[in-house]
């Protein structure tokens, strides 16, 4: 799913937008271990989405600790200042990673083990102990208030390189389906948050909602 695609809205109406992305293309953990760096293709690809970005810039990118994402949003820095626009890497931000979650790394390491496939379901159905995994709903409803905030600023528009989980966790609790009815966020996919008179619009492909930021997060 380009993110390009998903953020037509924000392109065609030139309003300032909060982008949840996930990070480009990596190597496999099962070769490179707890924390894979972007292949060739993720650098070129974050590059290439840069170019594509230009009628959001100024642009200011945020991104979650692990290296991978910063990678993702230098590569997409150089892509929106090659066509000679604004672009500003703003920092880390430790809850775009998985601090967002975690309670007990050891405790989450132990249920993948024993149920790799399913331990997403038992997550978000709230079927997990709180005192090893944040609730999805509390984790959601963070990530969601930092976008909103975003969107109460200036005019600039934010990307937030992330993790695919995170981006799951976002659509599970506030879009009307669950997520395996959905697509799996792809390298470079994400979920955009646009204001829409007093509520915020979510776009993540052909799939959308409106929230109310007062009552509804």
């Amino acid at each position: 799913m380009s993110l390009f695609k998903i953020l037509d809205s924000a392109l065609s109406g030139k309003r300032p937008c909060s982008v949840l992305m996930r990070h480009a293309e990596r190597f496999p953990f099962a070769d490179y271990g707890d924390e894979p760096l972007l292949t060739e293709r993720g650098h070129n690809d974050a590059y290439e989405l840069g170019k594509e970005l230009v009628p959001l810039s100024p642009l200011r990118i945020f991104h979650s600790p692990i290296e991978r994402c910063h990678q993702t949003a230098c590569g997409i820095c150089r892509g929106v200042r090659k066509r000679k626009k604004g672009c500003e890497i703003s920092g880390v931000i430790e809850m775009l990673g998985p601090s967002l979650f975690i309670v007990d790394r050891e405790g989450i390491m132990r249920s993948l083990e024993k149920n790799e496939a399913g331990f997403l379901r038992l997550w978000f159905d709230g079927k997990m102990p709180e005192n090893v995994i944040l609730p999805v709903e509390k984790a959601a409803r963070r990530m969601l208030s930092f976008m909103v905030d975003q969107l109460s600023g200036d005019s600039v528009s934010t990307i937030n390189v992330s993790h695919d989980w995170i981006i799951l966790a976002l659509l599970e609790r506030y879009f009307p389906l669950r997520y395996e009815e959905m697509e799996y966020p792809g390298f470079l996919s994400g979920v955009v948050a646009l204001r829409d008179g007093e509520k915020i619009h979510l776009q993540y492909g052909e799939h959308s909602c409106r929230i109310d930021p007062v009552h509804g997060l």
